[in-house]
């Protein structure tokens, strides 16, 4: 991808100002500081992933309220159907979520 940039670049050249190396460093280091956080979350929810999964359920829930609210969109037969599957895909998974968490 990066050679196809590069005609473009000796054709209209870019110019950058020191402001803008400034904000793209400092997005750099915040996003590598995100992405190290992100990991070492996953890392340590490992352990803990049976007690918080069932959290998970509630973006169905969430995410239904905010596309009748913010975007006024109405669920129809196939999002019913899909969100019956992930809830009993929850209810089939549970006893091996329970004996995770008690195993830990």
């Amino acid at each position: 991808m990066h050679l196809i940039s590069i005609p473009l670049f000796i054709i209209n050249p870019l110019i950058v100002s020191y402001f803008e190396y400034l904000l793209i460093i400092t997005a750099s280091i915040f996003i590598n500081l995100a992405m190290f956080a992100a990991t070492t979350a996953f890392r340590i929810a490992q352990k803990h992933y049976a007690s918080v999964f069932p959290l998970v359920y509630l973006q169905v829930l969430w995410s239904s309220i905010a596309g009748i609210y913010i975007f006024n969109e109405y669920m129809n037969f196939y999002s019913y159907f899909g969100a019956l599957l992930i809830v009993l895909s929850g209810i089939i998974s549970l006893p091996s979520q329970i004996k995770q968490l008690y195993e830990n």
